[in-house]
């Protein structure tokens, strides 16, 4: 598994907001095996940044995605990053 948390997103992302729905929910599976799995046996500091920059990445494409892409991102927060991360721009303020 690659291990740059950076790399590791990016790939994700690019399956996420695909136009074929296969293809995204395909990355969703992926991204929660390694999420719930995977990511867990890399270190904590990379493990959480991981997770901060997959949340960003799925915020923003919600905030500024097409149709496709906020579908693919509302997916993934709801199969992998629900049970793994705080979510905190769900909760009221």
């Amino acid at each position: 598994m690659n291990t740059n948390p950076n790399s590791l997103i990016s790939q994700f992302v690019q399956g996420i907001k695909s136009r074929s729905e296969d293809d995204r929910f395909k990355t969703v599976a992926e991204l929660c095996k390694v999420v719930s799995s995977e990511l867990k046996e890399v270190s904590n500091q990379n493990y959480v940044i991981c997770l901060d920059l997959l949340c960003n990445e799925l915020i923003n494409i919600v905030s500024n995605g097409d149709v496709h892409e906020k579908k693919g991102a509302i997916v993934a927060m709801g199969k992998s990053c629900a049970s793994e991360t705080n979510m905190k721009w769900f909760s009221p303020t």
